[in-house]
């Protein structure tokens, strides 16, 4: 329930973005998550574009995630409030959420040196890369190929 109610908040998220966005700025093509060769799509990308994905979706991940968190704490509030904040549901949904703390650069350069150093993950999808590489995985890059190569991922 909890994954539904998050990705529904994450695809409104992103639409809102897009719909608040100026039409001279460039908004690259972006394949669902079952097409394969995003790494190919991905390295296709100029260095800008990269970039500008990378920050569109860091921007839309979090607020898809915190949008979930409201709307499942509204959607099952607690019997009784607390004063603990330890024990609010809103709190534990948060400190769930994947974290990204580094300049939105490191995390272009991450996913596109991943795509060029393992070139038989092109069909690893962007957004694992992104929540690989995100504070709370921290997942090095030999790491990453590992799972994907054992096909343990989700």
């Amino acid at each position: 329930m909890f994954r539904k109610i998050l990705l529904l908040a994450l695809v409104l998220a992103s639409l809102d973005a897009l719909s608040q966005t100026s039409s001279s700025q460039y908004h690259p093509d972006y394949v669902w998550d079952r097409t394969g060769g995003q790494g190919k799509l991905w390295l296709s990308w100029s260095p800008e574009r990269r970039l500008g994905f990378t920050e569109g979706y860091i921007w839309a991940y979090q607020r898809g995630f915190s949008d979930a968190c409201v709307a499942y704490f509204d959607a099952s509030p607690p019997p009784k409030m607390t004063l603990d904040l330890a024990d609010s549901p809103l709190q534990k949904c948060k400190l769930r959420e994947p974290s990204y703390s580094k300049v939105h650069g490191y995390y272009e350069a991450a996913v596109t040196a991943y795509y060029e150093k393992y070139h038989s993950d092109v069909d690893l999808p962007i957004p694992w890369l992104f929540l690989a590489f995100s504070d709370s995985e921290n997942k090095g890059p030999e790491e990453i190929h590992r799972a994907w190569s054992k096909h343990e991922h989700p």
